[in-house]
């Protein structure tokens, strides 16, 4: 009996640990949803036609020439970041097969210290598409973590494309000095939340009474004995 009382009590405390929902996203408009705002952008037009996600929202289509260089695509500064918590970033890039220059595509993060992110900041990381290899033509999603030093009130969350210069080609070509090669690259599902953290096991009503009618029957048990 005994035995019974302190399965249906285990059974009860699996049951009572909270599952942690997808931490929100601090973003706004990731998905680009019929407009770039309230992203800063440059180099870059709303696209209707290409989606990484199953709603279908558009996407942010950025192309940027040899003379250009490089230039952030897109960026937004974002609010109510907490020193030491651990947070998620990330996105979603394609490049399209027709693009004809070598470059890469980049996810980037910085922590800023002033809430309009107007200072200096402190540069995270980037997560790279780089064309080639490639792939083109296909969504490839990146992610990884963060922890926000001190005195973090905000971050930036930006992509920044860099044109290498025409593609390689397996034969000579003699390119017309008009010629413009172009990088290009599509965006989606920018996002940066709090990481998800292991869940904290807490009890209920109806497992608490289970667990000390368990603890109650052991002790009987062991003073019949």
């Amino acid at each position: 009996m005994t035995k019974r009382i302190g399965l249906l009590a285990l059974a009860c405390l699996g049951m009572a640990f909270a599952v942690p929902g997808r931490a929100d996203n601090l973003a706004q408009n990731p998905h680009f949803d019929g407009t770039l705002d309230p992203w800063v952008s440059s180099h870059t037009v709303y696209d209707a036609d290409h989606s990484a996600t199953a709603d279908g929202t558009g996407s942010a289509a950025a192309s940027i020439t040899d003379s250009d260089g490089d230039a952030i695509a897109v960026k937004q500064c974002i609010g109510g970041i907490v020193p030491g918590a651990t947070y998620a970033f990330g996105g979603t890039l394609r490049i399209p097969s027709s693009a004809s220059a070598a470059g890469d595509a980049e996810v980037q993060l910085t922590w800023h210290t002033a809430s309009d992110c107007s200072d200096g900041g402190v540069f995270v990381e980037n997560l790279t598409l780089t064309n080639p290899p490639g792939p083109t033509d296909s969504w490839e999603k990146f992610a990884s973590t963060a922890v926000a030093p001190p005195g973090t009130t905000a971050a930036v969350l930006d992509v920044r494309l860099e044109n290498d210069g025409p593609l390689p080609t397996s034969a000579p070509k003699i390119r017309p000095q008009a010629a413009v090669a172009t990088f290009s690259v599509s965006i989606d599902d920018l996002f940066l939340s709090l990481a998800a953290t292991p869940a904290v096991p807490t009890l209920g009503g109806p497992g608490i009474a289970v667990l000390v009618a368990s603890i109650v029957g052991a002790a009987v048990f062991l003073l019949r004995r």
